[in-house]
């Protein structure tokens, strides 16, 4: 883990020099009682008492019960376990009798993240660590101040998701691929790129990007978008072969 914690903090280094720092500001939009969150897609109003559920060994299991007259923001649809997240990794079934679910509507959502620039995965950059705790269903392997490391699958490969903080705020968000092979040619490394680029284009519904090397180690792929910079590297340090993606803010 100490190996990753230090490629991260060199690429840190590398995206910093070409990125600027943002800070995210609440804005408040209420949608009747409720303060809508820029994550939220709707609300849970419980009639009757109803079971919520965590996830163990990719199985739901009951956690506890939601009192009757209580609401529960919805972060999302969870269709492996046909329920919805209601944030740090609960549930409530959306099958549920006892419940009434209410889509956020599409003017409110408009106007949340209006001021605000989208990075990955449903965040925004300046996000919080207990924002992206409470919102994230990956697994969570490891964190301190400035990350939060999940392991998660990503581009055809296993990976670690890394989102790196500064003064608590959203700053990077990065995968390190778990590639199949420590070391690859020059020629693979060409290979391996392009079809990495091919899935990050297809998975983000992005245009070609803009192709660099130092001809000794590294080959990039860069996509430079409205609010954020997808720098693709695949590059041969010390004899071993890294493909990694990042998202940073412009």
């Amino acid at each position: 883990m100490k190996k990753v914690v230090s490629y991260i903090l060199m690429l840190v280094l590398f995206v910093s020099i070409l990125s600027s720092p943002q800070s995210a500001f609440a804005k408040k939009v209420n949608w009747g009682n409720m303060k809508v969150e820029r994550w939220q897609v709707g609300k849970i109003d419980v009639i009757k008492p109803t079971d919520i559920y965590m996830v163990k060994n990719n199985k739901l299991v009951y956690y506890k019960k939601a009192k009757a007259k209580s609401v529960y923001r919805v972060y999302g649809t969870n269709n492996s376990y046909k329920s919805y997240h209601i944030g740090s990794g609960h549930f409530i079934k959306t099958n549920s009798k006892t419940i009434k679910y209410t889509k956020v509507p599409d003017s409110i959502i408009k106007e949340v993240k209006a001021d605000y620039s989208y990075a990955a995965r449903g965040f925004y950059w300046g996000d919080s660590k207990s924002d992206v705790k409470k919102i994230e269903m990956a697994k969570l392997i490891t964190q301190d101040k400035e990350f939060l490391i999940y392991k998660t699958k990503r581009y055809g490969y296993d990976a670690k998701l890394v989102y790196y903080f500064s003064g608590n705020e959203l700053r990077m968000v990065y995968y390190k691929l778990d590639l199949n092979e420590d070391y690859q040619t020059w020629n693979e490394m060409g290979y391996l790129i392009d079809d990495i680029a091919y899935e990050v284009k297809k998975a983000e519904s992005l245009p070609e990007g803009d192709f660099s090397t130092n001809d000794i180690d590294t080959l990039r792929y860069m996509w430079n978008l409205n609010s954020r910079i997808i720098l693709l590297i695949v590059d041969d340090q010390k004899s071993t072969t890294n493909a990694t993606v990042a998202y940073y803010p412009k």
